[in-house]
């Protein structure tokens, strides 16, 4: 009995959390990667016409309108899983020709991207191929994802570089993108967990003491 009030106590306390949080940032334009903008506890579940899978794997769209700085940094946890990272076009628009890396938690550079074929949330097909997207299979942990203009050298520790003879790789000032970083199973914010146990004991002693004891 107690373990069916976990259950509800779960499944409410997850969809409160997919209501409230709603999977949307704004991008703080973070320049380095130590100050990396952190997105826990911003992913969701909800519709998001632009996100392959969005009903069924958590994710979180990260704005990018304009900014000051020339490299952008985001900081996220997963407990593992295949993780999608996807930029795309701008309201429909192309702003500049993005590239985009990740790091683990030890600063290991895991992968980098330039250009992409044609998916979701790619507006106009005809600009698709300056979009940037990644697919990987991470193991629990807290990533880093680098974003910058073409062309870059992605080296471990944050490490994003131009390269002599080649333009980039610093995003224009009014550069704008759309990031979505997808991940099959992320943590849940502590006080939500804490909600958790609070509605489980609270199950529990009505399960224990709510009996008038028998004569």
């Amino acid at each position: 009995m107690v373990s069916r009030y976990l259950f509800w106590a779960c499944l409410v306390v997850g969809t409160m959390a997919s209501q409230v949080r709603g999977g949307f940032v704004t991008s703080t334009n973070a320049g380095t990667y130590a100050a990396a903008q952190n997105v826990d506890g911003n992913f969701t579940t909800n519709f998001l016409l632009n996100v392959k899978d969005s009903l069924t794997i958590p994710h979180v769209e990260i704005t990018r309108a304009a900014g000051a700085s020339i490299r952008d940094y985001y900081r996220f946890s997963t407990f593992g899983g295949t993780t999608h990272l996807d930029i795309d076009s701008y309201n429909g628009s192309f702003s500049f020709d993005t590239m985009i890396g990740i790091w683990d938690s030890t600063g290991t550079l895991l992968d980098f991207n330039e250009d992409s074929t044609y998916d979701l949330g790619d507006h106009d097909p005809s600009v698709n191929e300056f979009n940037s997207n990644l697919t990987l299979n991470l193991s629990a942990g807290t990533y880093t994802v680098g974003v910058s203009g073409f062309f870059a050298f992605y080296g471990d520790s944050g490490e994003i570089n131009g390269i002599p003879g080649f333009p980039g790789p610093d995003i224009p000032l009014d550069g704008k993108y759309i990031l979505n970083i997808s991940t099959q199973s992320v943590p849940e914010p502590a006080t939500l967990s804490l909600m958790v146990m609070g509605l489980a004991g609270s199950a529990f002693a009505r399960r224990r003491f709510g009996k008038k004891p028998v004569a």
